[in-house]
């Protein structure tokens, strides 16, 4: 949290985001640390009761992201 709070206003690199990734999985068991995901399916942020879920927010594919980023940049 430190290094977000610190560098917010800096642009986001593959290298930082992987480090976050790293940061709370002392346990090993979040599936991919280090990589963008390489799911069928897209990520999803979500609450709310099991069968009227809230989608708060929704990650491109993992097969689009190389070709989202490219156009973030």
């Amino acid at each position: 949290m430190v290094d977000l709070n610190q560098g917010f206003a800096n642009p986001l690199s593959d290298e930082a985001l992987f480090t976050w990734h790293k940061m709370p999985d002392r346990g090993g068991r979040i599936e991919t640390i280090g990589a963008y995901l390489a799911h069928s399916d897209p990520m999803q942020v979500i609450s709310g009761r099991i069968g009227q879920p809230k989608i708060h927010f929704e990650a491109p594919p993992s097969k689009q992201i190389d070709r989202w980023r490219r156009r973030q940049r």
